[in-house]
């Protein structure tokens, strides 16, 4: 194959590569996050604080929620929000964790069934 054939067919494969557009950028992601800081609003009896909250995704949101209670003796205010993907709900979980939740961002442990994002108040005070 001549030289200038190879170049132009390297140049067709990588033009065909999908570019994905930011998961924050969806309606379900805007939804979610927007339920998600009310809810922790919601919850947060003196000022929100993120350091008191817990956020993580999984594929079995009960499943998850007992799990988390052996953890977590005192876990309130527990809810689960559907994000139709994996990549939507990692997006959303590194998103809230920014904020400075209790959790370490571990996307790699997500299964692709893990399309639900939950949060929680891992350390509450009364």
């Amino acid at each position: 194959m001549p030289k200038s054939s190879r170049s132009k067919k390297r140049l067709v494969e990588k033009s065909i590569k999908p570019v994905l557009a930011d998961p924050l950028k969806t309606a379900t992601a805007k939804k979610i996050i927007a339920a998600i800081e009310a809810h922790i609003n919601q919850h947060s009896f003196i000022s929100p604080d993120a350091s008191r909250w817990y956020c993580g995704v999984t594929a079995t949101p009960e499943k998850r929620q007992s799990q988390h209670q052996r953890n977590f003796a005192n876990l309130k205010f527990f809810q689960a929000y559907y994000a139709y993907s994996k990549r939507i709900a990692i997006a959303i979980e590194k998103f809230i964790s920014e904020r400075g939740t209790a959790n370490a961002i571990q996307a790699g442990n997500a299964t692709e069934k893990s399309r639900y994002i939950y949060v929680f108040k891992a350390h509450p005070i009364w």
